[in-house]
């Protein structure tokens, strides 16, 4: 699930491949500095803060450090490294920390939109395993002889498991709050998540990646002055959803204290693929689209591993398609534990199981949701900027219970209609469009977050946000809402880059859109409520200047009131968020389209009642044409029969 849409994102990532390309030269005020991680010594090179309140502090930036083993340092690589769990890495002398390394190989159109002159072929590699730190540094006349540990925040990338790259998340301004920052790649697509459903490829390789970079900086990150026990994991989207696989697995249980959830949980029905069936019709689309064998696993990875590239291979992932009844992509977290064992998995048992027993990590957790994440999965239509109709909304209701296999279409396309109608005006195009919306966002997200929070709110403490802010300068029409992902910029500080720091950096000039006081508010609000957080597990424990914090305690979540935080052009504590609408789904929706029907099945739009209509008459005709060929016949043998004499 890709939240990436705005062009204030395409600025800012602007700022991050400058970085990645400029020289030495033209960063003023800029020197080396060296981190003694356990792994070897890290060059990478410090930066004045330049936001407002916080002009005697530096920030320490490594980049493209290496958190699992080099390409160069196998033997053989398509077969050591390719559909295989990442091993330790090792270097030799001072690894050269200045500048970014590549993306992990993916389609380039999602990059593009937010890195100018991003090239699929010079700017992605499978050697690709790479993280990027930043962390404070504050400056003082007097050397501190124990400087300070600080909280550390890992943050894990979206992208539907198929794309994005840990250089679009620089993480310089949630540094400045004193916390240490840690970005990084993993592996995307098939080649990351092919699997055959056994021990040839068990697939979740990527998740195996974001495990072993979580280990990484449990083992090194005090060598970057961070607290190796206070790590928090965060993430958006897919990332967000990784973040709740990695709170069930085992295999992750020692690596970080908190987790935040970001439009994803691992309750999203999109999450995992659910069955291992379509794994392994996915591995054998995959061969059939290389012309692999796919009678024989271990010949079909030998041939993906030694006679297909890279491109080869992600060209052909995008083209294996869903299977009907599930959502999501092909390439996705499976459960291993069906067929290698749950000692030796990443997942044992699918996350509605794991929740259910309490086989989890009972931890602080703190999870939210954008206003309307929908908004960019509902079907393009010619007539969306002025609404649906209603014949189209029946249509698009039939379409999306058509494509997940509900047994009962017409008891169950009832029941929607009926949840997602606006009854004060029912055929108002404008609200029949905005509860097309409601109903995608509490589907594919918000009934997966409430979810997977209601379990942790049983153990820890837990909080739960609605972000419902929109800056007066967003380019998207205004029926679009707060779309999913467009908290992302304020969490990252994009209001931030202003002219000093474009100054500082030689970043493209600030051409796309414009900035106001509201959006630099919002923009630390977000940041000290994520930092906060991750310092006490508590987002407004630290409220050393109230107006930061709108002068709003945030109340946890639990199960009696479901308490949340809106964020909005205010801020305040509310019940209840959107709680019928989530049982539907959770409750309602599961059981009911599962039932067998015991009417006439309604059908899934008026094209294929069109063509319905059309074989069910094309039939009678050549039934009754059938009939009177047959009494003609029977006719004709009658007059031919010889008369007894």
């Amino acid at each position: 699930m890709s939240g990436w849409t705005s062009r204030r994102v395409t600025l800012f990532v602007a700022v991050t491949l400058v970085l990645l390309i400029q020289s030495e030269s033209q960063f003023a005020h800029k020197y080396n500095v060296i981190a003694n991680a356990i792994h070897g010594p890290v060059e990478g090179f410090t930066i004045p803060a330049y936001h407002e309140a916080y002009d005697k502090k530096r920030i320490n930036v490594f980049l493209g450090i290496p958190y699992a083993k080099r390409l160069t340092q196998y033997g053989d690589w398509r077969k050591e490294f390719r559909f295989r769990r990442p091993e330790r890495p090792f270097w030799n002398g001072i690894w050269n920390a200045t500048y970014y390394r590549p993306a992990c190989p993916q389609l380039p159109f999602h990059i593009k939109q937010t890195v100018p002159g991003f090239d699929r072929f010079r700017d992605t590699s499978e050697d690709c395993l790479y993280m990027n730190i930043f962390a404070p540094n504050k400056t003082d006349e007097r050397p501190v002889l124990n400087p300070p540990l600080y909280p550390v925040m890992v943050f894990i990338h979206g992208g539907g498991f198929t794309m994005g790259a840990s250089n679009q998340y620089p993480g310089v301004f949630l540094a400045e709050r004193n916390v240490v920052v840690v970005t990084f790649n993993y592996r995307l697509n098939a080649l990351g998540f092919l699997s055959t459903g056994d021990n040839y490829s068990p697939g979740n390789y990527g998740m195996w990646d974001q495990q072993r970079a979580l280990e990484f900086v449990k083992e090194n990150i005090q060598a970057f002055r961070g607290n190796p026990s206070m790590i928090t994991i965060f993430g958006q989207s897919t990332g967000g959803a990784s973040v709740g696989l990695h709170i069930l697995s085992p295999r992750s249980a020692n690596f970080f204290q908190q987790a935040i959830m970001m439009s994803g949980s691992d309750r999203c029905e999109w999450t995992y693929i659910p069955s291992t069936d379509y794994v392994k019709q996915y591995a054998k689309e995959l061969g059939d689209q290389l012309g692999c064998p796919t009678n024989d696993n271990q010949r079909l990875i030998t041939c993906l591993q030694v006679s297909r590239s890279a491109d080869d291979i992600v060209n052909a992932s995008v083209r294996v398609r869903i299977k009907q009844g599930t959502v999501g992509n092909p390439w996705g977290p499976v459960v291993d534990g069906a067929f290698i064992g749950a000692n030796e998995a990443f997942l044992p048992d699918a996350p509605k199981v794991m929740r259910e027993q309490g086989r989890f990590q009972k931890i602080r957790v703190m999870g939210g949701l954008v206003s309307d994440e929908g908004s960019f999965y509902i079907p393009k239509l010619s007539s969306l900027e002025s609404g649906v109709s209603p014949a189209q909304y029946e249509n698009i209701i039939n379409e999306f219970l058509w494509d997940r296999k509900i047994m009962d279409m017409l008891n169950t396309k009832e029941a929607l209609e009926f949840q997602y109608t606006y009854w004060a005006q029912p055929e108002n195009y404008t609200m029949i469009r905005q509860e097309l919306i409601n109903m995608m966002s509490d589907y594919i997200f918000g009934s997966g977050m409430e979810d997977a929070l209601k379990y942790q709110t049983l153990y820890n403490r837990t909080f739960f946000y609605v972000f419902d802010f929109r800056s007066r300068f967003d380019y998207l029409p205004p029926w679009r809402g707060v779309a999913h992902g467009q908290e992302l910029q304020y969490v990252f500080g994009f209001p931030y880059v202003n002219a000093t720091y474009n100054s500082l950096f030689g970043i493209y000039p600030r051409q796309e859109y414009d900035i106001d006081y509201s959006d630099r508010n919002i923009s630390d609000y977000m940041m000290n409520l994520f930092t906060n957080f991750s310092d006490s597990g508590n987002p407004t424990a630290l409220q050393y200047d109230r107006k930061f914090f709108r002068n709003t305690t945030w109340l946890e979540y639990n199960v009696y009131n479901h308490s949340y935080l809106y964020i909005g052009n205010k801020s305040e504590n509310r019940i209840n968020y959107r709680q019928q609408y989530f049982a539907f789904w959770r409750e309602y929706f599961v059981q009911l389209s599962n039932r067998p029907s015991y009417f006439t099945t309604a059908a899934p739009s008026s094209q294929r009642a069109s063509a319905f209509e059309t074989a069910t008459w094309s039939l009678a005709a050549l039934a009754g044409l059938l009939v009177i060929i047959t009494i003609a016949l029977f006719i004709v043998i009658c007059r031919r029969r010889p008369k007894d004499y």
